[in-house]
């Protein structure tokens, strides 16, 4: 498809059940009910009592919470995965730092008006992983690379050979219709699907997220294998998923494994 140029909390509380203090029995210190033959005034005065001392009260003990739920979201869990924020500019040019500090420096050509640099990409990657729930930074890292890689570090959204092929990940045009259908875009008289997406950043950055999770197969097939930062998943996804030769797999590897250093390897 595509173009070489482009917890569960484990401190979620048990909940504790206290043995509270034993019950006082309420006839500790009761003395025996007087017959109907007692003396009254005997009665009215008794002696001091032999009875050993009451016990000392037990001291209040901790009650359950009457709610479970509110007990387990207060306790402490687990300290969040690395990469588990929003992407940032700074953390995507560690990733590639062949992305240009300033697109004004560019190139002259008909293409300087598509480079972006990390900072202006940075924000729309991420709502790419938020509207396509890509959560795993093994995940994240692979279209990061994806995008550096196909785009040529963010300086082209056309191909440099006009042949109908755009978008940061340069998908071809019969996947661009597609996706402009997902999207449910109406295209522009005498144009076609490619003309919004390729004008909006939004829709050009989210294609990487899209093709991953519409076109290429289950989270198992297409995700889990790269999880850990296994590599040879990594790879899979390259070819059986993008369906790109394996001429270009050491730089889009490179380009992978520093996301994974980036964002964390999981």
């Amino acid at each position: 498809m595509l173009n070489h140029a482009l917890a569960l909390a484990l401190g979620a509380s048990t909940l504790l059940c206290p043995v509270l203090g034993a019950p006082t029995p309420d006839n500790l210190n009761a003395r025996a009910a007087p017959s109907a033959s007692s003396d009254f005034w005997a009665l009215a005065a008794p002696p001091p009592s032999t009875a050993a001392p009451a016990p000392a009260p037990a001291p209040p003990q901790p009650q359950p919470s009457a709610n479970p739920s509110a007990a387990a979201a207060a306790a402490p869990g687990p300290a969040a995965p690395p990469g588990g924020g929003a992407l940032t500019g700074a953390q995507l040019a560690q990733i590639d730092p062949k992305i240009a500090a300033d697109c004004s420096k560019a190139a002259n050509g008909p293409h300087k008006a598509e480079c972006r640099t990390a900072s202006d990409a940075a924000p729309f990657i991420q709502q790419s992983f938020d509207d396509f729930g890509i959560a795993h930074p093994a995940v994240k890292a692979a279209l990061i690379s994806t995008m550096c890689f196909e785009s040529g570090h963010l300086q082209y959204n056309t191909h440099i050979v006009p042949n109908g092929q755009g978008t940061r990940n340069m998908m071809m045009p019969k996947f661009i219709e597609e996706y402009g259908q997902y999207l449910k875009l109406t295209p522009p008289p005498n144009g076609n699907l490619s003309v919004p997406i390729l004008a909006s950043d939004k829709f050009s950055f989210g294609s990487a997220a899209w093709y991953l999770t519409q076109k290429c197969g289950d989270v198992s097939k297409s995700r889990q294998p790269m999880w850990g930062g296994k590599v040879d998943g990594f790879q899979k996804y390259v070819t059986d998923c993008l369906q790109a030769g394996s001429a270009d797999m050491a730089d889009r590897t490179t380009l992978w494994q520093a996301g994974l250093k980036v964002l964390g390897n999981q």
